[in-house]
């Protein structure tokens, strides 16, 4: 991204050099060719300087910059959207005026609460005289900002509040994410936070969950006055649904295609070899899809009576309020909206370290850097408790629950492939 911000600042400070079709700036109306704006080898016939306020570079930043498609398309894109605005600014100069003979210097600016290109042209032999103000160009951005002044609507809250519960959720753990947003997406979604895709333990999978489930808790938390009271899910929105599915989806993952369920067995319940499924389970039993969903609704009080014991309702709105308003917010950011530390490093999570494993191979791992240290001793809240005792925590809760509910949900073949298991343990 800082070679692409740099491209934009590099090809807005050189003059442009205008090969026009007449010697004067209006004789005919100009053709420009884009490769001709940044070439400051060609002469000057058009006698036009162009400059750039930092407000219309950060225009240029937003709309020319795609960082999955590289500096060359960021060239070619900002060298257009200059090339459009010097052609609407030339044929906009008065034609029967000195504006029309001597020579230029044109400043671009840009007004992002109006999404405005201004046009400001100065006569460079002149420059006591004042400039010459033309008419303003309305453009529709192709990414709008997503910050907000003013009132916020009632949707952008919700959706707020559903993506915070998911992002600090998941912080709550040590879970770690690139960005979380709030307005709407080409995709459908009102809002989404992404992952960082990292984290494949038993303790990272058991964070996805309660960072899913946290929007639904938060829901509760902002949507109703007793979110402790089971009623309180009556009063949230149908946004969750497709938390409930990912929820689900990770959860029996977890429990019986991972053999992370100290009550269950160990099998492959997928049955494909590439070539074709050698067995065939039958569907999920009323009474289990019962289970998993008590399971899940239990983690879900959980968060809500954490939450709510971690800080007051009234700190969770002023930041769900800072969060509607930006917008978007990358890690960092929301890291410090929140207060907490965050850590450096490969994007790992400090929630989810084995500490067993670290301390037997301890003399041959690279060290945690200084600030993945700070972030594991983070002890913020009411709680006072650091992400990896949270973890610990939590998935001390999470057993109770499968021993609860699953003690005696175990596939038929589980049994002798957890046996071969132990005995390889043994030998």
């Amino acid at each position: 991204m800082e070679l692409l911000r740099e491209t934009i600042d590099r090809g807005t400070t050189h003059k442009v050099g205008l090969r026009l079709e007449a010697r004067k700036h209006l004789g005919v109306q100009p053709v420009l060719q884009h490769a001709k704006i940044f070439c400051i080898k060609l002469r000057n016939v058009g006698q036009i300087e162009v400059k750039t306020t930092p407000a219309y570079r950060r225009y240029l930043f937003s709309e020319a910059v795609i960082p999955s498609e590289g500096a060359r398309n960021t060239t070619k894109s900002s060298n257009s959207m200059i090339s459009t605005d010097l052609e609407y600014a030339l044929a906009r100069l008065p034609r029967s005026s000195k504006y029309a003979r001597e020579p230029l210097t044109l400043t671009l600016d840009f007004s992002e609460a109006k999404e405005r290109v201004r046009y400001k042209v100065q006569l460079t032999n002149y420059p006591d005289e004042s400039p010459l103000l033309l008419e303003d160009r309305d453009i529709a951005l192709k990414f709008p900002s997503t910050k907000l002044k003013g009132r916020i609507s009632e949707e952008r809250m919700r959706t707020s509040a559903h993506e915070f519960g998911h992002a600090f959720a998941g912080v709550q753990l040590g879970a770690r994410f690139e960005t979380v947003v709030v307005v709407p997406t080409g995709t459908g979604a009102g809002g989404y936070v992404k992952p960082n895709g990292k984290g494949n333990s038993a303790a990272d999978l058991l964070a996805q969950v309660y960072m899913i489930l946290g929007s639904r808790a938060f829901e509760r938390l902002t949507l109703s006055a007793n979110p402790l009271d089971a009623s309180s899910v009556l009063s949230i929105t149908s946004g969750p649904s497709q938390d409930i599915r990912q929820a689900t989806v990770t959860l029996y993952n977890m429990l019986y295609l991972l053999g992370m369920n100290p009550e269950g067995g160990t099998v492959d319940r997928n049955f494909n070899l590439g070539t074709g499924k050698y067995a065939q389970f039958e569907q999920m039993p009323h009474s289990l899809a019962e289970k998993l969903g008590l399971i899940l609704r239990d983690m879900e009080d959980q968060i809500v009576r954490d939450m709510a014991e971690e800080h007051s309702r009234d700190w969770y709105v002023e930041r769900i309020i800072k969060l509607a308003a930006a917008g978007s917010m990358n890690e960092k950011e929301f890291y410090e909206l929140i207060d907490r530390k965050l850590p450096d490093g490969d994007r790992r999570s400090v929630g989810t370290v084995n500490e067993y494993f670290r301390s037997i191979f301890e003399r041959a791992l690279v060290k945690p850097t200084t600030g993945e240290k700070r972030a594991s001793a983070d002890r913020k809240g009411n709680s006072l408790a650091t992400p990896k005792e949270r973890s610990d925590a939590t998935m001390k809760f999470f057993s109770g629950l499968l021993k609860k509910y699953l003690a005696r949900e175990t596939a038929p073949v589980a049994p002798l492939v957890r046996t071969c298991e132990a005995l390889f343990v043994a030998i």
